[in-house]
């Protein structure tokens, strides 16, 4: 999905440090804007609006962080 121009909302857990986590307490929205698969694993290059930047994490900071904290919607960026 992210190919034809859409991106993720997706709201992972978030260490007091502000760092994408799965022992992160907190929960925000962070937009999706890449996946590079590696293997069993990979990146992921998201915007953080925890910080107001841009950030890429391993694959399964975000993935792998349990179901009910990775809801989300894909939008149009057009």
């Amino acid at each position: 999905m992210l190919n034809p121009g859409k991106k993720a909302i997706m709201g992972p857990g978030i260490t007091n440090r502000g760092e994408i986590s799965i022992k992160g307490n907190i929960r925000h929205w962070i937009v999706l804007e890449q996946i590079i698969r590696m293997g069993s694993g990979g990146w992921v290059r998201i915007y953080d609006p925890f910080f107001n930047q841009e950030a890429v994490y391993p694959y399964n900071n975000i993935f792998d962080t349990g179901v009910s904290s990775n809801l989300g919607l894909w939008v149009d960026m057009k």
